[in-house]
């Protein structure tokens, strides 16, 4: 039990929202690591545009209506917060996927190990 969440709410939410994203992630055909790797780029790249945007919206907004100033710049910062927090938790649980991909890869490597090669008799 966590002090932060007795209950295990935010737990149980945040395994079932990677089992989504897992789930997606298998549809899609997101398979290897360098896949998982691609899609962390993709994220970072598509996360900066939006805060870039969000920052020149905000300017424009609070320099051409400047009543409107904390406002926007209040506005803006929570709205920030909030696509920080949605990269770093999508981030996180791309990481999980990459980690379950090693995982899984790194057994498949033990197993033919273990496993004998017959050779064919002529």
């Amino acid at each position: 039990m966590s002090l932060g969440d007795p209950f295990g709410r935010v737990a149980r939410r945040r395994q079932t929202a990677y089992h989504a994203l897992r789930a997606q992630l298998q549809q899609t055909d997101v398979q290897t690591t360098a896949d998982v790797e691609r899609l962390v780029a993709r994220l970072r790249r598509t996360t900066g545009r939006l805060v870039l945007l969000l920052v020149a919206v905000v300017a424009v907004i609070s320099l051409a209506v400047p009543q409107w100033q904390a406002a926007m710049i209040l506005a803006g910062c929570l709205i920030g917060l909030w696509i920080g927090t949605s990269f770093l938790q999508t981030r996180s649980q791309l990481r999980s996927y990459h980690d379950e991909i090693v995982r899984r890869e790194k057994r498949l490597d033990e197993d033919r190990k273990q496993t004998p090669i017959e050779e064919s008799e002529q």
